[in-house]
């Protein structure tokens, strides 16, 4: 119900506002993510036409029970641009959406209330048109600034979760444990 309201109020609203956008990924990063997959020993059918989120869910459904089905999305989704907040409408890959209006989120408040503003001023008639410009600049800077708000609250979890991570391995220094690689890049595993 919150995806289909989102996309109610996207295509309701026609004034400036707050969008979840959410961008194609690019060819080569999605190529890279097969090729992990598939070096990974989780066997994928090709296409050529991976940059597309149908495709992408079909491949998460051909192993959806497999028990790597979670490595395989988490190398997948390292391959998709990140979503974030946008006057324009360029649609949202992830949920195969032509738009999606931040509109029902408990997580995002600000962006929700605005976007129910705008659905009343619409509503209402209350908006004047000669004032779209300046409030396209009012809508492009909120956006702006919600994206750079919710990167730094996911650096702050991330923060956190890697704080308590070492604090509980410092108290197993020297142990063995059974585990299972995911990830490697340049920086770490």
């Amino acid at each position: 119900f919150m995806l289909m309201a989102g996309e109610c109020a996207a295509s309701y609203i026609v004034l400036p506002t707050v969008y979840r956008i959410h961008e194609a990924p690019d060819e080569d990063r999605v190529e890279e993510a097969f090729d992990m997959l598939e070096k990974s020993g989780i066997r994928v059918k090709s296409t050529h036409d991976i940059c597309n989120s149908r495709v992408i869910q079909k491949l998460l459904d051909q192993i959806k029970d497999q028990d790597e089905r979670n490595i395989a999305a988490s190398i997948i989704l390292r391959s998709m641009k990140r979503a974030r907040y946008s006057v324009d409408n360029v649609g949202h890959f992830g949920l195969g959406l032509n738009g999606y209006d931040q509109f029902t989120s408990p997580i995002r408040r600000a962006p929700d209330l605005v976007t129910h503003r705008n659905i009343r001023m619409q509503r209402d008639n209350k908006f004047n048109v000669r004032l779209v410009d300046s409030y396209y600049d009012e809508i492009d800077q909120f956006c702006q600034h919600a994206t750079m708000k919710e990167k730094n609250a996911d650096q702050a979890e991330h923060d956190a979760n890697q704080f308590e991570m070492n604090r509980y391995m410092s108290e197993h220094i020297g142990e063995k444990f059974m585990a299972r690689v995911v990830y490697i890049n340049s920086r770490g595993i």
